[in-house]
């Protein structure tokens, strides 16, 4: 998982390695991340406060990933939903 934003629960693969330092890293940012829209790997690099922003992306990845759940469980009431009234 992403060093940069990957923690208990919410945990997001990558296959991508960083060269210099070896850590694995996205290359993608997460939806609603905000307008900086670098790479996980440009901001292991670029960011002074590493720890702060690990802990900010992955309180982002985590409200992205419940938001998914969310919409996911409220899909499936509706089908259900759907299913009752035509029966």
């Amino acid at each position: 998982p992403c060093v940069l934003c990957s923690e208990g629960k919410a945990r997001r693969k990558t296959s991508y390695m960083c060269s210099t330092c070896g850590v694995p890293l996205c290359i993608k940012s997460i939806k609603g991340e905000g307008g900086n829209l670098l790479s996980h790997h440009e901001k292991w690099h670029m960011i002074r406060n590493l720890i702060e922003e690990h802990r900010a992306l992955n309180r982002k990845l985590q409200e992205y990933k419940d938001s998914r759940k969310r919409r996911r469980e409220e899909d499936e009431e509706n089908d259900d939903q759907g299913d009752q009234d035509n029966a």
